[in-house]
């Protein structure tokens, strides 16, 4: 299907049901449409959209059967999405769906994916349908992942009133539904969890939204941001959050002191803490006064924000970063009254050394290597080089990243060791290796897509070595416009394992995909990654897996089609 073969609709769409009635009682459909196998099924509709000629088109608009599964239908209107330019028939599919109370959430969520990819202005009375009628806030997360709707309803100022909550918009069902929800919520969350989900989905659509250009607007926008900032909690899923909030904030400050404090304060990980945390009501308890500013603020090593703060140096570095794209299209508002290099100084210096430094967790110094790549200011190159050099084994995932950032800032110097790194003696060691090598191929991709020639032999050598990591080679050949493991790739798709054999052919695939990004990539892109969790219908058992009652969305099926590796490391 990514190949674009035309033939391939033979097998995936229903034949001449005289053959069929030729057919063994026991043998396999003819029809992939028809298959026994969820997967085998919802690949074959993923072929539809992919292929996109008249005749997977005019399968895309037949309406459902009477018996269809959810998970077609919910496959049926991913497919969709993936057309390169719908017709009026598939929309009008679309919002039939939505229309449809007997269609399920997952299905109605799919749809409104599929509207979010061909987005236009005339579909916004669905997606205000949505957010009125439908009592979901994964539905109500999905419109909101909608940038472009979102500017038309109103851009940041509406988006903040999201982030606040109750009572602002009170008018959606999903919000009424969680309001309404008990203790346990819905779908196996709590309704905090679920409201959770749906602000990082606004967080997201925020982050893309222009400045506002309203003085007030702009700081309401901040000030709701670094309330919720410097909310001081450290429970899993409010950092989840605030590591949103964080890179939505780099996006539209103006760089001014306390913006700048407040980055590098999440940075090295501390929180100012409010006066109602139990820490602050313990202080009184102890002091039998009030604890100074600087006695609330306390270390949290422990949470995932400080990653997320390295990223947001990096972007705010970029922002300020001649050349770079956000330079231009989202440049820090009077930047000529700010002390840039000291910016430039101060954040470049916290992230390097946090490259090295062997007391700081794996995780945070990879997403620290990363920040000075995206940061986009070739000043950072020769340090990093450097700092790099003093890694140790366990550390894959640093060079890994290291070696990206340097790839990032157009340093061809990361070549040669990512090649001696994918090509070394012995077995990937664990995840941490694996995501080390994933991020050094895309290193070798970038060189390769800039002209480098000295990225077709780390290629070549790459792939084969790890089934999951192929698959990552053949992206980053695809991206270089290297063919070299080719061969190896042919040979491979006749291996005597099956694993290896499905390696092989989604490699090919993705090797030889007709569009560059690929038309999958919106699967994961752009995805709230908390839509992927599984609700169930009833509480937990131990055996809910197997429990008829216990279903999950199709998100992450789907992620695990298009992208293996990808789905590998976010949902193990």
């Amino acid at each position: 299907g990514r190949m674009g073969h035309g033939p391939l609709l033979d097998r995936v769409l229903p034949g001449d049901e005289n053959e069929a009635a030729d057919d063994p009682p026991d043998a396999a459909p003819a029809c992939l449409l028809l298959d026994y196998s969820d997967d085998v099924r919802l690949s074959a509709w993923t072929a539809l959209g992919l292929i996109d000629n008249e005749r997977s088109r005019a399968a895309l608009a037949m309406p459902p059967t009477e018996d269809a599964q959810p998970h077609d239908v919910a496959a049926q209107a991913m497919a969709i999405g993936l057309l390169d330019s719908p017709s009026k028939a598939h929309l009008r599919w679309l919002i039939a769906r939505l229309d449809d109370p007997n269609a399920t959430l997952e299905v109605k969520r799919w749809c409104v994916w599929s509207l979010r990819q061909h987005d236009d202005p005339a579909m916004d009375r669905a997606f205000d349908a949505v957010l009125a009628k439908l009592p979901s806030t994964f539905l109500v997360s999905e419109v909101l992942l909608n940038a472009d709707y979102a500017g038309r309803r109103g851009g940041s100022e509406w988006l903040v009133k999201v982030l606040r909550y109750h009572p602002d918009v009170h008018d959606w069902a999903g919000y009424r539904a969680l309001s309404a929800a008990g203790e346990r919520g819905a779908y196996g969350s709590t309704p905090r969890r679920l409201a959770m989900e749906t602000r990082i989905a606004a967080t997201l659509s925020l982050a893309q939204q222009p400045i506002p250009e309203e003085q007030q607007d702009q700081r309401e926008l901040l000030g709701q941001l670094r309330r919720r900032i410097v909310a001081g909690n450290s429970a899993q899923a409010m950092d989840f959050n605030r590591g949103f909030d964080l890179i939505s904030y780099a996006m539209h400050c103006d760089a001014e002191q306390a913006d700048l404090d407040l980055l590098y304060d999440q940075l090295r990980g501390f929180a100012l803490l409010p006066g109602d945390d139990p820490a602050v009501l313990e202080k009184l308890e102890e002091e039998d006064e009030r604890p100074a500013p600087e006695d609330l603020r306390e270390r949290q090593s422990e949470n995932e924000v400080r990653g997320y703060a390295a990223l947001a140096a990096g972007l705010l570095i970029r922002r300020a970063t001649d050349g770079t794209a956000l330079f231009k299209d989202r440049p820090i508002v009077g930047r000529e009254k700010i002390d840039i290099e000291r910016l430039k100084r101060r954040f470049g210096i916290r992230l390097m050394r946090a490259v090295a430094d062997t007391r700081e967790p794996v995780s945070y110094r990879a997403a620290c290597a990363l920040g000075l790549g995206l940061g986009g200011d070739t000043r950072y190159r020769d340090e990093l080089v450097v700092e790099l050099g003093r890694l140790r084994a366990g550390d894959e995932a640093v060079l890994g990243y290291g070696l990206l950032a340097l790839a990032m800032l157009g340093d061809e110097r990361a070549a040669v060791p990512a090649h001696r790194y994918l090509t070394r003696p012995g077995q990937v060691t664990g995840p941490g290796d694996r995501l080390g090598r994933h991020a050094a191929l895309q290193a070798i991709a970038l060189i390769g897509e800039r002209g480098g020639n000295n990225t077709d032999a780390a290629l070549k050598a790459a792939w084969g070595r790890d089934r999951w990591l192929g698959l990552s080679a053949a992206a980053a050949t695809a991206r270089a416009g290297r063919y070299d493991a080719v061969p190896a790739m042919l040979t491979a798709a006749k291996h005597e394992s099956a694993d290896w054999r499905r390696s092989a052919a989604v490699s090919l695939g993705i090797v030889f995909d007709l569009a560059y990004p690929s038309r999958l990539s919106p699967l994961i892109e752009g995805v709230n990654p908390t839509l992927s969790y599984a609700p169930q219908t009833q509480p937990a058992t131990p055996n809910s897996e197997k429990d008829p009652a216990y279903t999950r969305w199709p998100t992450r099926e789907i992620q695990a089609r298009t992208d293996p590796l990808v789905s590998e490391l976010l949902w193990p």
